[in-house]
């Protein structure tokens, strides 16, 4: 069984990065959610463990039914931040197989994951982990930005909104959803200066230029961990 050390909330400047104080305070409460998404009593979840990883969300081992699963609870405030996130690793999973994690279920407080266990980092596993990488890649989808099938309407970067969207052209694409939106959030916040913001939107319109050839859009993955 697994010590149920208390829990502490990362602490942020940014509210929204603080999560849910329920699930702070009652563990009872995580017990009981990991049973309902498994279909499992209660007694089963015998150990809840706080873990390190993950940036703005509080991530968790848990002994439940005989085994060690990963569970995931998102910032307070963000309903739609684990939908998002599953429907983009069951996106990748149709090209990784097994070296993505199966998200055995999930509720928007809570998701829960098969629990991957530490491996040496040799040469074989780097080649192997490149391989499904250039399969992944090499899977096309119809344009630049399209979500993955049953994604919200708006995805997540940390705790941000990432647009999605249907670009026939990949620097198009760029500068629109993934720099326009983040250097407003920059400038707004004091991160970039006047100057520093008229030097990207030049360089965001000039995009193009430094592309490189053109490439068909495919499904490529977030953080590899």
């Amino acid at each position: 069984m697994l010590h149920q050390a208390p829990l502490i909330a990362h602490t942020s400047e940014v509210s929204v990065q603080v999560p849910s104080s329920d699930f702070e305070s009652d563990y009872q409460l995580i017990r009981e959610s990991v049973a309902d998404i498994l279909g499992i009593s209660a007694d089963d979840v015998e150990g809840v463990r706080r873990i390190s990883g993950g940036d703005v969300c509080i991530s968790l081992r848990v002994y439940a039914g005989g085994r060690y699963l990963f569970a995931k609870l998102p910032p307070t405030g963000d309903d739609q931040m684990l939908d998002a996130e599953v429907a983009g690793l069951r996106w990748i999973a149709e090209g990784l197989g097994e070296a993505v994690p199966e998200v055995l279920g999930h509720t928007q407080r809570l998701m829960i994951m098969e629990w991957v266990k530490p491996g040496e980092a040799t040469r074989d596993a780097a080649v192997e982990a490149g391989k499904r990488i250039a399969t992944l890649h090499s899977m096309e989808v119809d344009a630049f930005g399209v979500a993955p099938p049953g994604a919200p309407e708006v995805g997540r970067i940390g705790p941000l909104p990432l647009e999605y969207g249907s670009y026939s052209d990949w620097s198009q694409f760029y500068a629109q959803e993934r720099m326009f939106p983040y250097m407003e959030i920059a400038k707004e916040r004091g991160a970039l200066t006047w100057e520093e913001f008229d030097t990207l939107t030049t360089l965001a319109a000039r995009l193009y230029r430094y592309a490189g050839p053109e490439v068909t859009p495919v499904r490529t993955h977030g953080d590899l961990w």
